[in-house]
């Protein structure tokens, strides 16, 4: 009796989520948003530690990562871009919130297995924190694009009313993929190797630092790339409201948004579905 007793102390105490709807899920994150705050707040914290200029930091490499590629493209290879330290800066902001929410999210169930196999809580909450930092950042960071906008002398358009709502579809999209990749790296520990080259080649499929107009004349074309790659249709969003100031149709913000929030649902019933056996693999 004193064997089985000491045996069941030491085996992992947890909530299994077999025989659970996805709405039960639902109502456990929404318990649990007192915790997503802490784990964010927490995220944070760890990111500035011991930095001199902490959170400035956000601004900064944007920044200065606009004006090595704006020196490359600009006055090395001529791009015929204009205004190219704002067109990249824009883009480089929102791809940076994307990698990075995948990256770290990637992850985090496989560096808290203490966490998800004795605590009683939604084990998705880690990959929603995660993202919920990097969208944090994002915000942080975008006044590196205002502050790129006044040395090119772009006035503001009253599109960045739309600003909320694109930041919506980034966080959707991005929680979306960081499930993926966060309940994959439990049971397939090369992800990271997969990721790593994965998101390279997704970062020069995604027009950021060329024109997507450059590459298709033809309108199909460009439609079939905002289709198969949303984060495309995402930089576009932003991308109109700080450096062209189009208004961009009704049917591309639509289709946009339905694909974001599209991706989020898949993901996190993929990340459901592997989590019933994440105990066992950690």
């Amino acid at each position: 009796m004193a064997v089985q007793t000491a045996a069941a102390a030491r085996r992992p105490v947890y909530s299994s989520s077999r025989n659970r709807s996805p709405w039960d899920h639902l109502h456990d994150l929404i318990q649990q948003r007192n915790l997503i705050w802490e784990l964010t707040a927490r995220n944070l914290k760890v990111r500035y530690r011991r930095s001199v200029f902490g959170f400035l930091w956000s601004i900064l490499n944007p920044l200065f990562n606009a004006l090595v590629l704006n020196f490359v493209f600009s006055t090395l290879l001529g791009t015929p871009i204009e205004r190219f330290g704002l067109f990249i800066t824009v883009g480089l902001v929102a791809w940076n919130a994307f990698a990075g929410s995948v990256l770290e999210s990637m992850s985090t169930i496989t560096g808290s297995a203490h966490m998800v196999t004795r605590v009683r809580f939604p084990a998705s909450v880690l990959p929603i924190s995660t993202t919920l930092t990097n969208m944090i950042n994002f915000v942080l960071a975008t006044p590196a694009i205002l502050i790129m906008m006044l040395v090119t002398r772009t006035p503001p358009h009253i599109q960045m009313v739309m600003y909320p709502w694109a930041l919506l579809c980034l966080f959707c999209f991005s929680l979306g993929i960081a499930f993926l990749a966060a309940a994959t790296n439990v049971f397939f520990r090369d992800t990271r190797n997969f990721l790593d080259v994965l998101i390279s080649l997704w970062f020069f499929l995604t027009p950021i630092i060329y024109n997507l107009d450059a590459v298709f004349v033809s309108q199909w074309g460009q439609r079939l790339v905002y289709w198969l790659n949303p984060m495309a249709s995402i930089i576009t969003l932003f991308r109109h409201m700080f450096y062209t100031g189009y208004w961009d149709a009704p049917t591309f913000v639509l289709r946009t948004t339905l694909a974001s929030a599209a991706a989020m649902i898949v993901g996190w019933l993929f990340f459901l579905k592997l989590s019933d056996s994440f105990v066992e693999e950690l």
